[in-house]
């Protein structure tokens, strides 16, 4: 849970009172919390109570877990958001989520809902749009639906398409797209971005590998941040090799190798680097590319423009 490790009981506890009460709640005064809620509730209330918790933790132990998620594939939408959540880092959405689930026992339905939570918390870390209030932001979609009386994915669209604010706002198609070429990401959060792309890639029929492992990738750039070497820039001065810099560190020229392929590679130039890729990589978001002569600043936003009408695709 963000920086701290916590113990399944204690973050099922905080999602089920943040369910009750639709108030924020600070773990590190768990019980304190209780107590205060507890107070004045007969032994009757209280038996009831166990028993709904009992009923939240039974679905929250069929939550996927770590094993799980080591092998994903796109269709398995579930895991997907379990993968995309842990590793953007957005832990303040598992009360919302809990809720969902308690709520609905369609299988179709939930997996619509977790689609829209997921195309909605992506889009944004993309944009790198703020998360700094998304622990009251998930309270409030609770208690829109439970004001709307009626907990679905049409209820849920409906909700998040009238944020406006910055902190709340679902970024459109257009700004999505300009992300992918104009806004540097962390390698972080580029590999996540980039292996649900390489997934939705690989999601058909036809390909002899249809799931994949996160952990076997790390982050690549295409043109490497140190670069000057063995990649020449004309006209060399401060405005094009300050526009270089800035475009080498996003989504058009970052893509996912292994470990050892990435080591091999380091800032060699790139006919020796494309060569590398053909032969050893089998991810489309890659080979794709490797028949450029030229790897530089048109390919990036080429590729950018490629790239974002993947992900315009799958967060919809």
């Amino acid at each position: 849970s963000g920086r701290f490790k916590r113990t399944n009981i204690e973050v099922l506890l905080y999602c089920y009172l943040i369910i009750q009460t639709k108030k924020p709640v600070e773990l590190d005064r768990l019980f304190k919390e209780y107590k205060t809620w507890l107070a004045g509730k007969t032994i009757e209330e209280k038996i009831e109570i166990l028993k709904d918790i009992k009923r939240y933790a039974e679905i929250y132990f069929d939550f996927p877990d770590s094993t799980t998620l080591n092998q994903i594939a796109f269709s398995n939408h579930q895991a997907r958001f379990f993968h995309v959540i842990e590793n953007f880092e957005i832990t303040t959405v598992y009360p919302l989520i809990l809720f969902i689930y308690g709520e609905i026992t369609d299988r179709e339905e939930l997996e619509r809902m977790l689609r829209i939570v997921e195309g909605y918390i992506a889009r944004r870390q993309v944009c790198k749009l703020t998360t700094k209030n998304y622990n009251n932001l998930f309270i409030k979609i609770m208690k829109d639906l439970e004001d709307i009386g009626e907990v679905s994915a049409e209820a849920l669209e409906t909700i998040i398409s009238e944020f406006i604010e910055d902190g709340n706002r679902k970024p459109a198609d257009a700004e999505l797209t300009r992300a992918f070429s104009d806004t540097p990401i962390s390698n972080k959060n580029a590999n996540e971005v980039l292996f649900c792309i390489a997934l939705y890639q690989v999601n058909n029929t036809m390909s002899d590998i249809q799931s994949l492992g996160s952990g076997s990738f790390s982050v690549e750039h295409m043109m490497p941040q140190q670069w000057e070497e063995n990649w020449p820039l004309e006209p060399f001065d401060e405005n094009t090799k300050w526009e270089r810099n800035r475009k080498i560190k996003t989504l058009g020229n970052l893509t996912l190798v292994t470990q050892p392929l990435n080591s091999s590679m380091k800032n060699g130039p790139w006919e020796q680097k494309r060569q590398a890729l053909r032969n050893h990589s089998l991810l489309k978001l890659t080979t794709d590319y490797t028949d450029k002569e030229d790897w530089n600043e048109q390919e990036i936003e080429n590729r950018a423009r490629d790239l974002a009408g993947t992900a315009v695709k799958i967060w919809r």
